[in-house]
């Protein structure tokens, strides 16, 4: 999920991070001033690097690598990120809520749809722009990348990267002006622990990946028309969708759409993009998914010991929204305002977070209530020898689970 970071940190906590007996820096300084005497003095804390230069001090590297030991190929999921910006604060004895994040990347790792050297040879540009090669490891090139004005397109092969025996293909965007997340809003250290804001993360994610300009070459070509073979050659060419784009643009967006249908109907029931984009948003959903009670515990710890009254990061606890004054509709798992979603809506949409992720929103609802009835007609269908509720005590809580179905073919009959 989030991968490298870039952060400041307040100029206020130079004395307490020249004296960390954690950390040991490299250039000279006053021990007790703390003034820098060198142009900068540097110091490292596993694969992160702290550098103070004059009044700005800057931390920067990968959180998945630091929390698995320089590594970064496994799943990093929300309670690793949690706790691993929690261990960082702690040690570096900084406030998260009021350190800027100046560079974000996140992304995925997943098993491609097609074998990964495959996928990537298919990458042909994002948007208006052409994927070229990334920079070589070990005098090879990993994959390919786009760089726009904000941000990054990184698309590479990470079992080459660390010599895995599973095929893994990584997906990712690098943020390089915080701009581009300005109406995600995420903007502090702290932002990366709020639930809401990821899931949000993740809907970038997913609509980046449809602005993916690739050519499928499992499509059936012997059916195609000439046309349809000439616009899959036209566009596998970088230089004629460059140029299409600044002289005719309503014709570039009209052969977009016909390309993204050709291969969608002439793709033997597996598209490729779409296949593609699924697996990454199917993994971002797993990534970010947690029990309700565990991240309430988390974010209210995390709250506890750096928030305040004007900085409080939000998680998934319906019990709060329950007793709002908020007159707003609001999302009855995240609190997220849904009163631009049609009358009746409960759950932030799929348009707004992606699919799979306002799947697990709907599941985070549905699963304690369902798992109680399956339970109880299960206990129901073996036999008792004394009635079902003198043995089974419910909660007033899932009492008022089990009045979601009265007047269904699964009410429980039985008085409780």
């Amino acid at each position: 999920m989030i991968d490298f970071i870039k952060v400041e940190i307040p100029n206020n906590c130079k004395p307490s991070l020249l004296r960390n007996p954690r950390l040991e820096w490299s250039g000279r300084f006053n021990h007790t001033t703390g003034e820098v005497l060198d142009s900068e003095v540097t110091t490292s804390l596993s694969c992160l690097k702290l550098r103070i230069k004059g009044s700005y001090i800057e931390l920067s590297g990968s959180l998945h690598k630091f929390h698995e030991g320089g590594f970064n190929y496994s799943d990093f999921d929300y309670e690793k990120l949690f706790t691993t910006v929690i261990e960082i604060c702690e040690i570096l004895q900084i406030n998260p809520f009021k350190c800027p994040l100046r560079n974000v990347e996140f992304g995925v790792n997943i098993i491609p749809p097609i074998p990964t050297k495959c996928l990537i040879r298919q990458l042909i540009g994002h948007k208006t722009m052409t994927f070229t090669r990334m920079d070589s490891y070990g005098n090879k090139s990993l994959g390919k990348t786009v760089k726009h004005q904000q941000y990054q397109i990184k698309c590479y092969n990470k079992s080459k990267q660390f010599g895995l025996d599973k095929d893994v293909f990584r997906y990712e965007i690098k943020v390089k002006k915080m701009r581009h997340l300005e109406k995600i809003e995420i903007r502090m250290l702290s932002d990366l622990c709020d639930i809401e804001k990821l899931h949000l993360l993740g809907n970038d994610l997913e609509s980046s990946v449809k602005d993916l300009i690739l050519i499928d070459k499992n499509l059936n070509y012997s059916i195609l028309k000439n046309n349809q073979k000439r616009l899959l050659e036209h566009w596998s060419n970088p230089t004629y969708f460059e140029d299409l784009h600044i002289m005719n643009k309503p014709k570039f967006n009209r052969e977009r759409r016909r390309l993204w249908q050709i291969q969608i109907d002439y793709s033997n029931g597996n598209p490729l993009q779409p296949q593609l984009k699924k697996n990454i948003s199917k993994k971002y959903a797993e990534l970010i998914q947690i029990d309700n009670k565990r991240c309430t515990k988390l974010t209210a710890l995390f709250n506890k010991k750096w928030g305040d009254d004007l900085h409080q990061i939000n998680h998934s606890n319906s019990m709060l929204i329950q007793t709002s004054n908020n007159p707003k509709r609001v999302c009855k798992i995240t609190g997220h305002d849904i009163s631009d979603q049609k009358k009746g809506s409960k759950f932030l949409s799929a348009n707004k977070i992606g699919y799979y992720p306002a799947h697990t929103l709907r599941n985070q609802d549905s699963n304690p209530r369902n798992n109680l009835r399956r339970k109880i007609f299960k206990m129901k269908n073996q036999g008792l020898l004394f009635p079902l509720f003198e043995i089974l005590k419910l909660t007033p809580e899932q009492k008022k689970d089990l009045e979601y179905w009265k007047g269904t073919k699964y009410e429980i009959l039985e008085k409780h």
